[in-house]
């Protein structure tokens, strides 16, 4: 599904591939910022560091896009909303839950369903367990999931990561048992024929106090509402 926002390819990947709220929003106890680092063949194969800032119900999803600059999504669990703003062109778009889940179910979506590959690795710090997911004919998502995280900081990568599926239409019953496991993502991959396209990598936390501030969009960001007929049907589940 893709959302025909007129921003620029790293916002399609940005929201799709986060990583990225449910009750887990209310038991986190992590505040402060998490950085993934992305590369895509899409983006010259750049590293580009994504970084999320979180405090309570509220997620910054930022990144720095070679060619258009910087671009912020702002979620808020809690009402259930995010605003995508690219800062350069000074607009933003809005998306309800409400208004993507009412679309959603007009759509013929695929189920997802993550599988154990019994693979293990060790990726930094981090015991790594392999999940792989098909998430069309062509495309197919690797996800090295692990429990070493600490217990704050993995609920508030989940969360990150839940909110991007969302944000998609992207639900999957099967995720949440995995997360609510203790599981966390430290590296996801996403394939086309066997190759991969996208690869998005835990980098650090800072744990640090957060102002409300940091979660208002800036007054002279044009905001509009996302048109739900945008999502385009014919695409989902070839």
């Amino acid at each position: 599904m893709r959302h025909n926002l007129h921003f620029s390819r790293l916002s399609l990947i940005l929201v799709c591939s986060l990583f990225s709220l449910p009750s887990l929003v209310q038991a986190q106890a992590f505040e402060g910022v998490i950085t993934m680092q992305m590369t895509s063949p899409m983006l010259g194969n750049q590293k580009i560091d994504m970084s999320y800032t979180v405090k309570g119900d509220k997620v910054l999803q930022t990144a720095d896009d070679p060619k258009q600059g910087r671009m912020s999504i702002y979620t808020d669990t809690k009402a259930g909303t995010q605003i995508i703003v690219m800062e350069a062109q000074k607009v933003g778009m809005r998306i309800d839950q409400s208004t993507i889940d009412s679309a959603v179910k007009k759509l013929n979506l695929p189920k997802y369903e993550p599988k154990q590959t019994g693979k293990t690795e060790k990726i930094g710090d981090y015991k790594c367990e392999l999940f792989t997911m098909q998430v069309d004919s062509l495309e197919e998502m690797d996800m090295w999931l692990t429990k070493d995280y600490p217990k704050g900081l993995s609920a508030a990568i989940r969360n990150c990561i839940d909110a991007g599926m969302k944000a998609t239409g992207v639900k999957s019953d099967a995720f949440m048992v995995l997360f609510n496991a203790g599981y966390a993502p430290v590296r996801i991959e996403m394939k086309q024929n066997g190759m991969t396209q996208l690869t998005n990598e835990f980098a650090k936390a800072e744990p640090m106090k957060l102002d409300d501030s940091m979660f208002i969009v800036p007054s002279d960001i044009q905001v509009s509402r996302f048109d739900p007929s945008h999502m385009n049907p014919g695409t989902e589940g070839k």
